[in-house]
């Protein structure tokens, strides 16, 4: 659409998972099957979903934006649907001809599938969330100084897993 800058989708998904909780053979059907309630240990998770996506160059900048959603349905467990979305934005952007660099900001969220916990797992639910400032100055056609700050999240929903929250800060100069 629109010069091939505007791109429009839509998902549909149906996964199966033969062991959601991660439940270890090792453990007896009776003490799995009190955790399970009586459910098996598989389930048919069903997802749809849309998302929408901007390339769009405007003189010598480029914005550029991702947003999608997409609701999974578990047939069995349904305390474990949700919705899970991605957003991203970026700016490419140049001034003159020395200076560039990128501005680039993004959240997410999720469910857990793997963890190597022992005996069971509850695939927990989190966003993440990260940005990049990046600014450039060409000394020469071949030479550079460069900057850049970053920074990282990662927050569980449930706050019996919030142990498990990450956060990283990063700031680098390089020529």
């Amino acid at each position: 659409l629109n010069d091939d800058k505007l791109f429009l989708r839509g998902t549909t998904s149906i996964n199966y998972d033969s062991n959601v909780f991660r439940i270890s053979d090792d453990i007896s059907d009776a003490v799995a099957n009190r955790f399970l309630q009586g459910k098996g240990r598989s389930d048919l998770i069903w997802g749809l979903g849309a998302g929408v996506r901007l390339d769009l160059p405007v003189s010598r900048q480029r914005f550029r934006a991702d947003l999608s959603a997409t609701q999974y349905k578990y047939n069995e467990f349904d305390q474990l649907d949700y919705t899970g979305y991605g957003l991203r934005g970026i700016w490419d952007w140049r001034v003159g001809n020395d200076w560039y660099g990128q501005v680039n900001v993004g959240a997410r969220q999720a469910r857990q599938t793997y963890s190597t916990d022992i005996g069971a797992f509850v695939p927990r639910l989190y966003r993440t969330y990260d940005g990049l400032v990046d600014v450039r100055y060409a000394l020469t056609p071949r030479w550079e100084l460069q900057t850049s700050v970053s920074a990282y999240e990662t927050d569980y929903k449930d706050d019996l897993f919030r142990f498990d929250d990450f956060e990283y800060r990063a700031a680098n100069i390089a020529a």
